[in-house]
């Protein structure tokens, strides 16, 4: 489908998808699908029109499936979680291409307005945007498969780790616990004839302890 209504500014394969989906499920926050997907086909111009609702309705459930697989590696099986880069092989030898999934990695950090990031972090986001760069593409398939290898173990681990980062941020703040060593402490006791702690004016008795 990605191929059938792609135009020049469209999520050209599935790699690219995958980084897409993988950096929406990472981010500061959940964004809508009404929000995200108009950006897989580029510009309004660019959006299908699909042959039929069925057409549609399929397309939207295989994005959502290849969304929760990714939501569901990087969250509970971290270990299991693989980006999909492109794989092909030559008269020589087999190959990697890793630059269309880091490109679609960063599309989705674009329209998501990433905040900054600190700097323990930032260089995993900073090695992803590198790796988008054709020259540096080129480079990396010039230096061979071992290369290549490494490179993709190591955009893996920057997306567990862009991850792990923005779900901390995403999760509520402890609840602070209070210790048993130290007990709370009464404010001063206020009679039933005192004026009433509430600025009222009236008598304690006659307000907030009635």
């Amino acid at each position: 489908m990605l191929e059938k209504y792609g135009a020049e500014d469209s999520i050209g394969n599935f790699s690219e998808l995958d980084g897409f989906l993988t950096a929406l499920v990472s981010g500061p926050e959940m964004i809508m699908p009404s929000q995200w997907m108009p950006w897989i086909w580029g510009d309004e111009q660019d959006q299908p029109t699909w042959e039929t609702d069925a057409e549609a309705t399929r397309f939207f459930e295989l994005l959502l499936r290849a969304m929760n697989d990714n939501a569901t590696n990087l969250m509970d099986a971290p270990s299991n979680f693989q980006p999909m880069f492109e794989n092909f092989s030559t008269q020589s030898q087999e190959q990697w291409f890793l630059a269309t999934w880091c490109l679609g990695y960063l599309r989705a950090v674009f329209i998501c307005d990433w905040p900054e990031i600190p700097e323990e972090f930032s260089h995993w986001l900073a090695l992803i945007e590198q790796q988008s760069f054709e020259e540096q593409a080129d480079q990396l398939l010039a230096d061979g498969l071992d290369a290549q290898e490494e490179m993709a173990s190591e955009l893996t681990i920057a997306a567990l780790m862009l991850h792990r980062y923005w779900l901390e941020q995403r999760l509520p703040a402890p609840v602070p616990q209070i210790s048993p060593s130290q007990p709370l402490r009464a404010g001063p006791k206020v009679g039933r004839n005192d004026p009433c702690p509430c600025g009222s004016g009236k008598k304690f008795k006659q307000c907030c302890l009635h």
